[in-house]
């Protein structure tokens, strides 16, 4: 028999989902100062498509084929994020602490937000399952793959460098004999009012104590451009299994099975991440030679930009998980027992055992990044 009408051996099936979001996350007064009708957003657009194919090959045999793609489109964060809104600052992003107010996020006086980044991480996966009843078993074996794909961009001082209002370690106006930060100059002035004059003072002559800029390592150059930073990294899954479900007597079914999986390492495939070794891990002190100040045995840790191709870790291949379970209906027809599990199979006991692997995804992989360089 066919699964429905359509066809008396197979049915093919296809399913599709998608939805736009758009999530306003912005404070009333704007990202930025001045600009009150750019209040950041989230904006997402998502779709997933599903097609299964299944064939009933004959009275004991059927086969399913399945095909899905998840986690299309991307996620912006901040999209109305544009250099020019900070062009009435010469093109930096302001702060000078909290003298003239908290903002909403506490970055500052004069923006809430300086920086933008988006992201998708699109998931392709292949699967067939291949079930044969014979008896009083029902077997299943199949196969499974996946490939989940990761791009994230993100810019924020690489664009708009930040610019620090303040007085800087060792300022005259601020030390020693030269102060003017002082209760002779403030009577009766405490520690905050203090602060806060040396806050206003640095706001009203244009005292910077830093500015922090970055620079990003191009994918496709390796060089450091002032960019987004962009990562692109892919992993693959495999997955092969095969189980019984065995029904031992008509109120007692035995369920078995074993899962073989194996997660090659997540690879970048733009080349921005670094490595180190295992004596880099030590640095200077030299391998092993920890907590014994003095001790110079070894060389200066260094990073490396990982090749293409070039693994994080080796591929485990001996991760099985079985898996057993039972489920028993008792059937007593008097006494006791009766009353408590009661009749017309009321009652089901079950149980089982399975050890199970989590892929962990990108998320231990993404530390290897190369860190971008900073000047200040």
């Amino acid at each position: 028999m066919s699964d429905s009408g359509l066809n008396r051996e197979q049915l093919d099936a296809a399913s599709h989902g998608e939805g736009p979001a758009l999530i306003l996350a912005g404070p009333g007064t704007g990202i930025v100062i001045g600009n009150p009708n750019l209040t950041g957003s989230i904006y997402r657009n998502s779709f997933n498509y599903v097609m299964a194919h299944r064939w009933t090959i004959s009275s004991s045999l059927a086969n399913e084929i399945r095909a899905t793609s998840g986690g299309n489109g991307t996620s912006v964060f901040t999209r109305e994020f544009a250099s020019s809104l900070f062009n009435f600052w010469g093109g930096s992003a302001v702060t000078g602490g909290t003298y003239l107010g908290n903002q909403v996020t506490g970055t500052g006086a004069f923006y809430n937000r300086r920086s933008t980044s988006r992201r998708n991480t699109p998931n392709k996966g292949l699967s067939d399952s291949l079930t044969y009843v014979t008896g009083a078993h029902t077997l299943n074996f199949g196969a499974s793959y996946l490939r989940i794909n990761s791009f994230t961009s993100a810019a924020s001082t690489q664009l708009v460098p930040q610019m620090v209002f303040g007085l800087a370690t060792g300022d005259p106006v601020n030390t020693g004999s030269t102060s003017i930060f002082t209760t002779a100059n403030f009577p009766g002035a405490g520690t905050t009012q203090l602060a806060n004059a040396r806050s206003l003072y640095a706001y009203l002559v244009g005292r910077v104590s830093s500015i922090a800029r970055s620079a990003s390592l191009d994918g496709s150059t390796h060089k450091y451009v002032q960019d987004s930073f962009v990562e692109l990294n892919h992993q693959n899954e495999y997955a092969f299994y095969g189980q019984d479900s065995w029904k031992i007597r008509p109120n007692l079914n035995l369920t078995y099975g074993l899962r073989w999986e194996f997660e090659p390492s997540p690879y970048n495939d733009n080349q921005v991440y670094t490595r180190n070794t295992y004596a880099g891990l030590f640095g200077v002190s030299g391998t092993g030679n920890l907590f014994k100040p003095g001790t110079f045995s070894g060389s200066p840790t260094q990073y490396a930009l990982l090749k293409p191709g070039e693994a994080a870790y080796p591929t485990r291949h001996h991760d099985f998980a079985p898996s057993i379970g039972f489920a028993y209906t008792p059937r007593f027809r008097t006494g006791l027992l009766k009353k408590i599990v009661g009749e017309n199979d009321q009652t089901v006991i079950r149980g089982g055992y399975s050890v199970a692997f989590t892929r962990e995804g990108f998320n231990a992989f993404v530390e290897k990044r190369a860190p971008r360089f900073n000047r200040s």
